[in-house]
């Protein structure tokens, strides 16, 4: 081709429609990434491969962590303490050794100083004609804090199971053991192992065993009925059978284990020895038995009240009040007081009074007899009471009477007695002075004519001496100061002789009359 004379231009055309397609792919290409970089919910770093220094980094990385893109970009992660140099070692190991890097589990620092749980992940990438490090975070802190209490949680188990005295058992829907805790060892007698070895059948009474089958069989037929609590608990009251042979009380506690569709899949319970529950119940029977028996052989009538209701009374009080057992329970008590008694009652039992008194009670038959009351405070089924001992005083108020009129006969008797020993030492005495007069009379008429003048009186003087001996014989016989001598008399004489001494010994507000026979 010849050269032109003259200047000229050279142009030449190039076809780039690849090139632009392959830029504007590329550009398309790293708009998507820069989008997904920037907004993907995991934490994103680009940084290089030697250092580590970041080039960018997404938004996850300032939540995650807690340190502002400005502050992060152009420094490593040992320089802000995210990592640990370690750390950054191993990574690079990993990705010279695999050629990227995959969950790598680690620690990291956030900027307030707390920490987080991570996997790493890394692989190389090309950005602008350079080979960078694409780091890829995921935050799995709330799963290894779910880990760590889980494997407390089994350790502070495993250490309740090994040191609790209930026994804690598990067992699958065939009832068979699945677990037993060392304390069966104690309960017992078995090793844990032993123990889950031996049939159901040979670990409960034939009773307690069939306790078991129908409870289990009636548990599971409510499965299926509505509004049936799948949380519930089953109690029973077992007797177990120790390596020794000898029988135990035993309480369960159990309820179903359940699966994700809610279906039970096993059964987890604890077993208490409940020997000395027994006992102290047993015990308690024994007592309130007791307390029965000298409750009702009381020779009085008991009653307990809350605030005047009887909730607890004896059969003495039934044959006291005439009301039967069954009307007294219940009953105010102090309708079995008498109304001009009552106010005393009432205001003894506000002030809790507990020494004895006396009142008038009421039968059912509308009689009023003469009662003493004696009330203590006691502590009675977990309430404070009055506990009341009636006794019915009829027979001892009939008693003192009688004894009250024997005492005055008694005085009486005393009285005359005093009299009687009066009269007879002034008759004794008299006796004597008598028996002068009339031996003086006799030997004065011995003397006389009887035709003397004199005679006839000392006569009448010998005759009034003796019928004064006679009285005088009489009243030391009526004070047994005499014996008294038995002999034939004519009664009629003798008893007129005494007229007129029983007339001055019986008074004059009485009198006597005197009709001899014939």
């Amino acid at each position: 081709m010849a050269e032109p004379d003259g200047p000229f231009f050279l142009i030449a055309h190039q076809d780039i429609t690849d090139l632009r397609l392959a830029l504007d792919s590329l550009q398309k290409s790293e708009e998507k990434f820069s989008k997904a970089f920037h907004s993907a919910p995991v934490l994103m770093t680009i940084s290089t491969i030697e250092e580590g220094r970041c080039l960018d980094l997404n938004d996850a990385f300032s939540r995650m962590t807690g340190f502002d893109r400005e502050k992060a970009i152009g420094r490593t992660a040992t320089e802000l303490g995210l990592l640990k140099s370690e750390d950054r070692r191993q990574i690079l190991a990993n990705l010279n050794h695999d050629g990227y890097v995959r969950d790598f589990e680690l620690e990291a620092t956030r900027a307030d100083g707390s920490k987080i749980f991570c996997y790493y992940s890394a692989v190389p990438i090309d950005v602008e004609g350079e080979t960078r490090l694409l780091f890829i975070a995921s935050d799995i802190t709330g799963r290894k804090m779910a880990e760590k209490a889980l494997r407390e949680s089994e350790r502070n188990f495993r250490m309740l199971a090994d040191n609790v005295t209930d026994v804690i058992w598990s067992m699958d829907m065939n009832l068979k053991h699945t677990y037993i805790s060392p304390s069966v060892k104690k309960l017992r007698g078995y090793t844990p192992e032993a123990a889950m070895q031996l049939p159901l059948e040979n670990t409960f009474t034939p009773e307690s065993y069939q306790k078991v089958i129908q409870t289990f069989s009636k548990e599971m037929a409510r499965e299926g009925e509505p509004g049936v609590d799948p949380d519930r608990f089953i109690f029973l009251e077992l007797d177990t059978i120790r390596k020794d042979g000898s029988i135990i009380p035993i309480e369960v506690n159990a309820s179903f284990i359940r699966g994700d569709t809610g279906a039970p899949t096993g059964i987890i319970g604890t077993t208490r020895d409940i020997t000395k529950r027994k006992q102290a119940e047993a015990a308690l029977k024994e007592s309130e038995e007791r307390f029965k028996a000298l409750h009702n052989a009381s020779f009085g009538g008991i009653a307990i009240h809350d605030k005047g209701r009887i909730i607890e009374c004896n059969k003495g009080l039934s044959e006291i009040t005439g009301y039967a057992y069954q009307e007294l329970i219940g009953m105010d008590g102090l309708s079995l007081i008498s109304d001009d008694t009552r106010e005393k009652v009432v205001l003894n039992i506000s002030a809790g009074y507990e020494k004895p008194y006396e009142v008038n009670g009421v039968r059912k038959n509308g009689e009023v007899y003469p009662l003493r009351i004696e009330a203590r405070n006691i502590p009675y089924k977990g309430k404070n009471v009055r506990v009341v001992e009636f006794r019915d005083l009829t027979e001892t108020k009939r008693v003192e009477k009688e004894k009250e009129n024997l005492e005055g006969q008694l005085l009486q008797s005393q009285k005359m007695e005093a009299v009687g020993k009066l009269a007879g030492g002034v008759a004794h005495d008299f006796n004597k002075m008598l028996s002068v007069i009339i031996g003086h009379a006799g030997l004065a008429m011995d003397d006389k004519d009887p035709n003397h003048p004199l005679y006839a009186r000392l006569k009448q003087i010998k005759n009034a001496g003796e019928r004064s001996a006679e009285l005088t014989r009489q009243l030391l016989a009526f004070a047994r100061k005499q014996t008294i001598a038995p002999k034939v008399l004519n009664l009629n004489k003798a008893v007129d002789g005494m007229i007129k001494m029983l007339q001055r010994l019986i008074g004059e507000d009485i009198d006597l009359g005197w009709k001899p026979g014939c």
